[in-house]
Order: structure tokens, then C-alpha cells, then sequence
């Protein structure tokens, strides 16, 4: 299941009564980590693209600041 939905199924189909050993059907619960891996891998996306969002945003309020000149901080009468 990712976000609450399932996303694939694992089916395991066995010939005979008792072809799957404990170890077998212990090993079947897998799909269980296969699950919550596949989760952890969606919100390192999500985090990752998040992250680029933040910088470029960063980068467009940075360059949309107006640029003081030290002369302007020295002589006011050079800001009009």
C-alpha cells in the first residue's frame, strides 16, 4: 500500500497441500518491507523536490531585492 492505497499484489500459488514451509510463508511477509520501502522512497521524493522549491523560491526573493549602493548609506541625497 502507498498512501492508503494498494498499489500491487503478491501472490504465491503452490501445487501441492503443504508446499509452503513456515519458512516460506515467513519470508512471504516481505511484502510488508516491500511496502513500507516503496513509501519511504515516495516521501524522499516528495522531500527532495520540496527542497529544490525552497531554493529556487530563495533565489527569486533574493534577486527581486532592490540593491543598495554604499553611496546611498553615505549620502541620502544620492537615493533621489
Amino acid at each position: 500500500m502507498r498512501a492508503g492505497r494498494t498499489t500491487g499484489v503478491l501472490s504465491l500459488h503452490g501445487h501441492e497441500v503443504g508446499s509452503f514451509t513456515d519458512d516460506l510463508v515467513t519470508a512471504a511477509g516481505v511484502a510488508e518491507n516491500i511496502s513500507y520501502a516503496l513509501t519511504n522512497m515516495q516521501h524522499d521524493e516528495e522531500r527532495a523536490a520540496t527542497q529544490v522549491a525552497l531554493v529556487e523560491g530563495e533565489a527569486r526573493f533574493v534577486s527581486s531585492r532592490p540593491i543598495r549602493a554604499h553611496s546611498e548609506r553615505a549620502n541620502p541625497a544620492a537615493a533621489r
